[in-house]
């Protein structure tokens, strides 16, 4: 009697349209921020596009090597038509062990996420993680209106 392999590769869920909900304060240690669990069963073995915004954000796109061109692409239109606009791609990544996402140095640099403490928001077909601070100024300018 023959063995069936067992298919060990973990499936993705089928319903794309709101994968990332919710806020979760984190914090970075040595560039490693651990992610929500939530967030994992997206991400685990998706290359991840970091793409910076402005200041204090860092957005998270899950994908594949051909969403690159496309991130590209969109930014260069946003960018002609809107040039204050402050979006600039950055390059690819996957999760470490244990849920951990490795953000460069250079990359918190010039975002600005030099504190350790940051806000990681799903945004329905993407993750952004605000520098605390970043964040509740927003909060702050939100509320007022």
């Amino acid at each position: 009697m023959k063995r069936r392999k067992r298919n060990t590769k973990k499936k993705h869920p089928k319903d794309h349209r709101f994968k990332f909900r919710g806020r979760y304060e984190r914090k970075i240690n040595n560039g490693l921020i651990f992610l929500p669990k939530i967030y994992v069963t997206y991400l685990n073995g998706r290359i991840i596009n970091l793409i910076t915004a402005k200041r204090g954000i860092l957005i998270l796109i899950p994908g594949d090597k051909s969403l690159k061109g496309v991130i590209e692409e969109k930014i260069r239109k946003l960018k002609s038509i809107q040039p204050e606009i402050q979006f600039s791609y950055l390059t690819i990544v996957r999760l470490k062990r244990e849920n951990r996402l490795y953000i460069p140095s250079n990359i918190r640099k010039s975002v600005g996420l030099n504190t350790h403490e940051v806000i990681v928001v799903g945004c329905g077909n993407h993750i952004e993680i605000w520098d605390r601070n970043a964040w509740e100024r927003e909060m702050r300018k939100t509320d007022g209106e």
